[in-house]
């Protein structure tokens, strides 16, 4: 089809344009060539897997181990472990004795989380949204049923597939990449690789603090207008207050420094939040008795307290 100003019998190009952007999830061409010129953060995106990697690098050196990954360190690489370690210089009281409590919690709240899930439910499809570093193909043990579909941009799947075909790494189930433009729509992409959007699927989002809101807005939608009722979805989430904190504020400017990305999102009731997209959810907080593993040094205070900083960990079902 061509595309050109004066052609009577064809598309013009803002068209054309438009249908690109739409397709992409962007009501104008203007707004997607805005965020294709926002994608610059997509480096400070995958410095935080890698970071995230060498982190479940350390933890798998630990005797008790809450998780073992043999890939993290490859994946990390000398800029990850790097920037992990000046982070662990930074945080406070301090994790020097070995990896950060909250990464370490956060990974293993949700590969046990992701297994009951499937298990449960007998879903057989688990999709991992910002994959990047993430493992969980090759880590966790799958009924032989299950197809995991990794998301994310072409740079993540630059960066681990190499290191996986080197060392060698065979899923322990059917693993399929899905490669999307960085804040378009997926829907597509997932459906063109096999995903089948009339059965029971298990959505895994983490890092969404991250985002811009307009494009998590965007993003639970999609995931939403693909999840058959009876999905399961999991969410690393921050409230307002972690972002906002004093306390906080310092340490957060250290990671910018360091290369990370700025926290631009957050959610102080994730369970009413996330109804408004149709979900039923239960949040609880880093450190909560089912939530900290014996690992969480930095206090304990239930949900419901004004004014305190928190790390969410949230799952939910379609209802």
């Amino acid at each position: 089809m061509r595309a050109g100003a004066g052609d009577g019998d064809g598309l013009a190009l803002h068209d054309a344009q438009l249908v690109i952007a739409r397709e992409n999830g962007f009501r104008s061409w203007s707004k997607l060539k805005a965020h294709i010129h926002a994608a610059s953060s997509r480096p400070s995106l995958m410095l935080a897997a890698r970071v995230a990697a060498a982190n479940r690098a350390v933890e798998t050196t630990r005797r008790d181990a809450l998780c073992i990954d043999p890939f993290a360190r490859d994946l990390a690489g000398d800029e990850g472990r790097a920037v992990w370690e000046a982070m662990r210089q930074s945080a406070w009281p301090g994790y020097a004795s070995g990896p950060d409590p909250y990464l370490t919690i956060l990974t293993r709240f949700f590969d046990d989380a992701l297994v009951a899930a499937v298990a449960r439910a007998a879903i057989s499809q688990v999709v991992l949204i910002g994959a990047a570093t993430d493992t969980r193909a090759f880590r966790l043990e799958w009924p032989s049923d299950v197809r995991v579909f990794e998301v994310d941009g072409g740079d993540a799947f630059e960066h681990k597939e190499p290191v996986l075909h080197r060392l060698g790494a065979q899923p322990k189930c059917q693993r399929d990449t899905v490669i999307t433009t960085s804040g378009g729509s997926f829907n597509r992409a997932l459906r063109r690789r096999g995903f089948d959007p009339t059965r029971k699927a298990a959505f895994m989002i983490e890092r969404l603090q991250f985002m811009q809101p307009n494009a998590v807005d965007r993003l639970l939608r999609n995931v939403t207008a693909l999840a058959s009722l009876g999905s399961w979805i999991g969410l690393s989430l921050v409230s307002n207050d972690t972002r906002q904190s004093s306390f906080l504020t310092t340490y957060l400017r250290r990671l910018e420094a360091l290369g990370l990305p700025p926290w631009t999102f957050a959610v102080d009731d994730p369970d009413a939040w996330l109804a408004t997209y149709g979900w039923n959810a239960h949040s609880v907080v880093a450190g909560a008795p089912d939530a900290n593993y014996g690992r969480w040094i930095y206090g304990y205070v239930p949900l419901g307290t004004p004014a305190i900083p928190r790390g969410f960990f949230t799952t939910g079902w379609k209802s």
